[in-house]
């Protein structure tokens, strides 16, 4: 039972995180009865936990576990590895950084990180359609995330910009 918990739990880390920020973000903007710190809230817990620690986290498991992401994944282990986790580790240690910043670099940090995992969406999309790779890590939760985690966020952004951002 503990096992499969810890199974799950790592399996649909991105998603947990993603609702924990939306989450924790709700809460602080209820409890401030301020719509702009609400979505600031939002937006910061997700630099924070969808951005850095689910870096960090990419980062850990492919350098460290790597035949066992890959596994996951579908994939064979490669050297090329290396370089997803080191994008990874980029994109952890800014999502842990832009937790304590503003929109300008939350805005770039946004750019880097959608232009990956969406490209790594239609990645997942390729392997699934053109080899047949139905991985529960490549295709799910994953691909879900990986569509679903930067449009909130660049959701998030846009309404931030429209409504609250200063030049």
């Amino acid at each position: 039972m503990v096992r499969q918990f810890i199974t799950l739990f790592i399996e649909n880390i991105s998603f947990v995180m993603l609702t924990t920020s939306i989450l924790l973000g709700a809460i602080i903007g209820l409890v401030a009865r301020k719509k702009e710190v609400m979505v600031t809230a939002m937006i910061r817990f997700m630099m924070l936990l969808s951005v850095g620690v689910i870096g960090m986290w990419a980062f850990i498991g492919h350098t460290f576990f790597a035949s066992q992401v890959a596994a996951f994944i579908g994939w064979g282990s490669t050297p090329f590895q290396f370089e997803v986790a080191v994008a990874n580790l980029g994109f952890g240690l800014a999502g842990l950084v832009g937790f304590r910043q503003k929109f300008d670099f939350w805005f770039g940090v946004s750019i880097i990180w959608t232009t990956f995992l969406w490209g790594a969406a239609v990645g997942h999309l390729y392997q699934m359609i053109f080899h047949g790779n139905f991985a529960a890590g490549n295709v799910g939760m994953t691909l879900y995330m990986d569509i679903l985690r930067p449009a909130i966020l660049n959701f998030l952004l846009f309404y931030y910009w429209k409504n609250y951002h200063r030049s």
